[in-house]
């Protein structure tokens, strides 16, 4: 039997068996279309709600809060990849993050996706969020958490926020008619081609 040797803090990353290492990131080693499988079947919430959802769909909600707020191409964009190492991390609930940080005195899920973010906008060939468009990306991702919220949880995200708020309940009815799983994967993918150009999609035809 052919074994190999790959480092312990590399995780493997999709259908074609390849590594990508935690600690050290490189932008070769990404595939986006493993991002959006993964983005696809990763549950938000850790899998506690009432109903099911995935990262992919709360991209393409925040991105489309986004476009509703008035917000261009370049803060979509960033909107739909905020979260995009999660597809390598999971999307560990923040109070567990908290908790992490409380023990061991660092931010160390924070840093690990740093790192991966660098390496997927580098993979993508586009520039970082500048801080007043991580502003608004902040923003309407937490609008999106709390109309996720409202939907999913029992306790409806009454503690981020009142869940009957006129926008929460608009952007709550849009993420009813999001698509989920492996379809929700693929209009992330759909959406990231688009927003980034010709030169992203070549890249990604050559993976």
């Amino acid at each position: 039997m052919n074994t190999r040797t790959v480092s312990k803090t590399a995780i493997e990353t999709g259908e074609a068996g390849a590594f990508l290492d935690l600690l050290d990131p490189r932008p070769d080693g990404i595939e986006v279309l493993d991002i959006a499988t993964a983005l696809g079947r990763i549950p938000r919430f850790g899998g506690r709600g009432v109903r099911e959802t995935c990262v992919a769909t709360h991209l393409l909600l925040t991105a489309e809060i986004a476009r509703y707020l008035g917000e261009g191409p370049q803060v979509q964009l960033h909107a739909l990849l905020h979260d995009a190492h999660e597809a390598y991390l999971g999307d560990l609930p923040t109070p567990l993050i908290r908790a992490m940080q409380s023990l061991s005195g660092v931010n160390a899920v924070g840093m690990i996706a740093e790192r991966l973010d660098a390496a997927i906008y580098q993979r993508l060939g586009v520039s970082r969020p500048l801080q007043h468009e991580q502003e608004r990306v902040a923003y309407a991702d937490h609008l999106a958490l709390r109309a996720e919220a409202r939907c999913v949880l029992p306790s409806r995200g009454d503690w981020a926020g009142n869940p009957d708020d006129v926008d929460v309940v608009r952007f709550a009815r849009h993420w009813n008619r999001l698509p989920q799983g492996d379809v929700a994967g693929l209009c992330w993918l759909e959406g990231v081609l688009q927003l980034t150009g010709a030169a992203a999609e070549k890249s990604l035809v050559s993976a």
